[in-house]
């Protein structure tokens, strides 16, 4: 396969990822095959090539969030992102944030994988306080087995598998106690600010979550929090919708690749929105399009920012 036509492959199907060929490298040993397993967008990719970047260029350019559930099935894969480096080979797994930048290294050696596109926001919506992405952090080996198999058997299988089974079985591999949390990570607003958005992530359709509500979550003063979402360029309430506008994004996306019929007004209360048409004008405002529109064109329409 032509490295080119390999190259446009994956960044048409995972985003602003670009891979880096061999020194005079045109032709590639491996393939990039994609479908769709229960509304999930699945690849299987093979290559020689040196590695694959996800610049933070990238980052910003994409309007959705993944977390990319990978399992290798031939050769290793050297990981990094988040100032942490893995070695990850057939048997383990890594889930790989699509908001943070990355290298994947092959070491111009042969590797396969298969790559599950995760939804962030669905991931997070529900999850422990302690989910992460990077290498599992669970000390139960059977519990990353089951789920590498479950992968390896997604991927593979006619029926397709069960989206939900997936999404729990990632949440308890990629999971770990925090229940002490450092007092350290409380004394600076950054991170603070990363704590608070991951508290968000987690309660995101909750009726209950709002500024003083986290606030007393994370035994800090509601003014305290709002400064910290200051510092950050940003505040709670955009913070808030712009991630609810996501997760009604993803729910739709899953759907329509699922087959399943979904109604806006669903959407809007699985999201955290209480009023629809509230739901309506924010859809349009941060996308460009209205919710049906999105519907209607097969969420093929791009989201970016409008």
């Amino acid at each position: 396969m032509y490295f080119e036509a390999w190259n446009a492959a994956l960044q048409q199907n995972c985003g602003h990822y670009f891979g880096a060929p061999r020194k005079g490298q045109k032709v590639i040993d491996g393939h990039f095959w994609s479908r769709d397993v229960a509304g999930l967008s699945t690849v299987d990719i093979a290559c020689d090539i040196e590695k694959i970047d996800r610049p933070i260029e990238g980052v910003r350019r994409d309007g959705r969030e993944y977390a990319f559930l990978i399992a290798p099935t031939s050769g290793q894969i050297q990981m990094e992102q988040d100032g942490k480096r893995s070695i990850v080979a057939p048997g383990d797994l890594f889930l790989l944030d699509s908001t943070l930048p990355a290298t994947v290294g092959f070491g111009d050696a042969f590797c396969r994988y298969i790559a599950v596109h995760v939804p962030r926001a669905l991931l997070m919506l529900d999850g422990p306080p302690g989910l992460m992405t990077g290498a599992p952090h669970c000390a139960d080996r059977a519990a990353l087995l089951r789920l590498y198999r479950y992968v390896l058997n997604w991927n593979d299988t006619k029926r397709g598998g069960d989206a939900d089974y997936l999404l729990g079985l990632t949440r308890a591999t990629f999971s770990h106690n925090d229940a002490s949390r450092p007092a350290k990570v409380m004394r600076t607003p950054r991170l603070r600010f990363e704590l608070a958005v991951r508290e968000i992530d987690t309660f995101l359709n909750s009726a209950e979550l709002s500024l003083p509500w986290l606030a007393q979550r994370l035994g800090i003063s509601t003014r305290q929090l709002d400064r910290d979402f200051e510092a950050n360029g940003t505040s709670f309430v955009q913070t808030l919708r712009a991630k609810r506008l996501k997760l009604a994004a993803e729910y739709m996306d899953v759907s329509v690749r699922s087959g399943r019929v979904v109604r806006i007004i669903d959407l809007a209360q699985d999201s955290g929105f209480r009023d629809l048409s509230n739901f309506n004008r924010a859809f349009k405002a941060a996308f460009g399009v209205t919710p049906g529109d999105y519907l209607r064109g097969g969420c093929q329409i791009g989201l970016a920012p409008a």
